[in-house]
């Protein structure tokens, strides 16, 4: 089941959602790390604008996706190949 709560929570909310989660979908932000010290699956969504490497979190468990192009530019298919992947590993 996939849920949507951008905006819609308080910060001790997000921790709990994503402590309780089997995937977090994001783009570079907070919820990435907070996702990366609970060592969640994590798809991270990068933009070119720092350093390669500069905010990637520090989890086994994430897959980055971050083109030379806009962020807009990112493929939804790349995305969803890269949570099905998750989804299908141990």
């Amino acid at each position: 089941k996939i849920l949507n709560y951008s905006g819609k929570t308080s910060l001790l909310t997000l921790f709990n959602i994503i402590k309780f989660s089997n995937l977090h979908i994001c783009q570079d932000s907070g919820s990435m790390h907070i996702a990366s010290f609970y060592q969640k699956k994590n798809v991270c969504i990068f933009n070119n604008h720092d350093p390669h490497g500069k905010w990637f979190p520090l989890n086994k468990n994430a897959k980055l996706y971050r083109l030379k192009g806009d962020i807009n530019t990112i493929s939804p298919n790349l995305v969803y190949s890269g949570i099905k992947n998750f989804l299908n590993s141990k």
